[in-house]
């Protein structure tokens, strides 16, 4: 194993965000708009309630997109970023996993959803899009790859299967690699009831770092860089996947971290 430390990002800079009817993507920061924005799309009054896919990458920085810098390649969040569109001053509330994703689910800061920090629990008041969509008709899931967003922290709330097997490392550094959650989620979307909503999360651009042989990567940010291109090579097959198992029209798309 290789490991390498990453210059500290800015986390007030401004970082490209994706979005389309059809398609949402967005290579960086957490949105407070997003679960209004999915609930608008998949709420609405159109009798074809589409299926609704939401990706999260954990400490994905900007400069490490292929279409944001060009020097690292990311060819899956590059074709999601092309269809869709883009929002470039999309920003995080906090750099925090937990607090971030809390955020993210509620549409609330931390410092009203009461999440704070890593470790926190997520307080039973504020309604999240999970519990929105279900209760709407959707079938939720989630498929978790890090320690700061396992069940006992609170986010499960309001999905029906809360996938939160973590394989490797000990106590607070217990993660699962891209490609075994990519796999679990596949398996339990091919006999999904549609309409579904499923979010992935992955953890691989976290610290410690890796270096994967197959994405081989140069420099002092080597082995952080070769992380994002493992998680974009999972995201592309998350996509493959679903393409093979979706039969119907109508998906809603949206990546963040």
């Amino acid at each position: 194993m290789q490991t390498a430390r990453v210059a500290p990002w800015r986390f007030d800079r401004p970082a490209p965000v994706c979005y389309a009817v059809r398609i949402i993507a967005s290579p960086r920061p957490l949105l407070l708009a997003v679960p209004l924005l999915l609930c608008a799309l998949a709420c609405g009054s159109s009798p074809s309630r589409p299926n609704v896919l939401l990706v999260t990458v954990d400490t994905l920085r900007p400069d490490a997109v292929g279409f944001v810098a060009g020097r690292n390649a990311t060819p899956a969040i590059d074709a999601l970023a092309a269809e869709g569109f883009r929002f470039p001053t999309a920003v995080t509330p906090t750099p925090l996993t937990l607090p971030a994703h809390a955020s993210l689910m509620t549409a609330l800061l931390p410092r009203r959803h009461g999440a704070r920090d890593n470790g926190q629990v997520l307080p039973p008041g504020p309604a999240t899009l999970a519990e929105t969509l279900r209760a709407a008709g959707w079938t939720t899931a989630a498929f978790v790859s890090g320690f700061p967003l396992r069940a006992l922290f609170g986010v499960d709330r309001g999905f029906e299967h809360y996938d939160d097997t973590l394989p490797l490392g000990t106590r607070a550094r217990l993660e699962r690699p891209a490609d075994a959650t990519t796999a679990a989620a596949l398996a339990w979307i091919a006999t999904a009831k549609a309409p579904w909503f499923v979010w992935v999360h992955y953890y691989d651009p976290h610290d410690p770092y890796t270096m994967h042989p197959e994405f081989p990567r140069d420099g002092r940010q080597g082995a952080y860089l070769s992380e994002v291109a493992f998680a974009d090579h999972a995201l592309g097959v998350l996509r493959r996947g679903i393409a093979e198992h979706d039969a119907g029209p109508l998906l809603t798309v949206t990546v963040v971290s």
